[in-house]
């Protein structure tokens, strides 16, 4: 069982991990590039955060400092990819990219989160579209009194 304050924990921590790889946009749809052979592009529907579960800590975990694991797990309703040969958008699939990780592992250690990336991550660049996560105002996020997105008036 996944403790509220581990989740937030986890779900930020998921977050900051994933920006770096996908652009998530207001409309929800999420696109990157996948470029381990060209550089296709990929789009998710309703791309999400499907589980938590609870890893094993085994005894070499817990002399290396590690008091817990997490699986992180991604799901989406549907995706679909560049077709290089006819230039446009393939058809709509309703399952994940298989070539996207199935989750992302994450062990606390030392008071961190830190996560143990997935080979094939690195293979996925932020895609086309303006993100969610850049399209907050900077004098919004410095302040905690006010919703994301708006300001104080002068």
């Amino acid at each position: 069982m996944v403790s509220h304050e581990d989740q937030k924990a986890l779900v930020t921590a998921t977050s900051t991990v994933l920006v770096k790889h996908l652009t998530f946009r207001a409309d929800g749809t999420t696109s990157s590039y996948h470029t381990l052979q060209d550089r296709r592009s990929v789009e998710w529907k309703k791309f999400v955060i499907a589980d938590i579960k609870d890893q094993a800590v085994t005894q070499a975990d817990k002399l290396n400092g590690i008091t817990k694991k997490y699986s992180v797990e991604f799901g989406c309703d549907a995706h679909r990819a560049w077709d290089m040969k006819t230039n446009r958008w393939g058809e709509w699939h309703a399952y994940r990219y298989s070539d996207f990780p199935l989750s992302i592992l994450f062990q606390y250690k030392t008071g961190k989160w830190i996560p143990e990336m997935p080979g094939l991550l690195k293979h996925f660049a932020p895609g086309a579209g303006t993100s969610i996560s850049k399209s907050v105002p900077k004098p919004a996020q410095k302040t905690n009194t006010l919703p994301p997105g708006m300001q104080k008036k002068n």
